[in-house]
């Protein structure tokens, strides 16, 4: 009997729990996947020819180094920062534009924690406890911080206990999570907006291909070009 009323007490949990869960209608999930897809096919190489080429499916990786490319980037690049502060951050061309728009805002801060907090993720484990001890210093301490950002009360109280407790890799996510939803409402909706960001949209500096940068040889171009001389001599010779 007592398992039996345990059970239906935690069957009655359960359809507490779902009772409370937000839905979502099959239709809405419908719309939102058409509309993500529609945004993003432009830059899906498979399904939209990319610029140069396709890395995926070809020899030649200029598309790639592109991609890498912080000073010379094209507008359909620039117009994709727009779709999130995820693309923005992901991308360094725009996390460096953002950086600069920070700066002008007097609150790079931000972005300098948020980025610090991702970089004690791939510390060594032995620098884990100094890194979150530099990090508290420069960005949370309530007395000496030289770049405080803001947090509530709560994260706040959060984060000094796992500082001065158990220091380690996630000490500072709920903080991170924190200064990441301040950015994406505030900071990144106003760099869309900017004059800044609607001058390199409007700039259209398209780079295409040969005409933009030198492609990349394939090991079966090199070939050719180290046997051509060597084939001219055989030739000349057999005269």
């Amino acid at each position: 009997t007592e398992n039996t009323v345990e059970e239906l007490q935690q069957m009655k949990d359960t359809l507490k729990l779902r009772l409370n869960k937000s839905h979502v209608k099959m239709s809405k999930v419908a719309d939102f996947l058409i509309q993500s897809c529609e945004q993003y096919k432009e830059y899906d190489p498979m399904l939209t020819p990319a610029e140069p080429s396709n890395p995926w499916i070809s020899e030649e990786t200029t598309f790639w180094d592109l991609e890498k490319n912080t000073k010379d980037y094209s507008t359909r690049r620039v117009k994709r920062w727009a779709f999130s502060l995820d693309e923005v951050l992901r991308d360094p061309a725009g996390k460096e534009q953002f950086a600069k728009f920070l700066a002008k805002e007097y609150s790079i801060e931000n972005l300098h924690f948020y980025n610090n907090v991702y970089e004690l993720k791939n510390v060594s484990e032995k620098e884990v406890v100094d890194k979150v001890k530099a990090i508290w210093a420069e960005f949370l301490d309530p007395n000496s911080a030289l770049s405080p950002v803001n947090i509530d009360s709560k994260c706040m109280d959060k984060t000094r206990k796992q500082v001065l407790s158990s220091p380690g890799r996630h000490t500072f996510d709920d903080a991170r999570d924190h200064i990441y939803k301040l950015m994406r409402s505030d900071s990144y909706t106003r760099f869309i907006k900017s004059d800044q960001y609607k001058e390199l949209l409007a700039a259209k500096r398209k780079i295409r291909g040969e005409a933009a940068i030198k492609p990349v040889q394939t090991a079966k171009q090199e070939l050719l070009l180290k046997l051509k001389p060597n084939r001219q001599q055989s030739t000349s010779f057999i005269g």
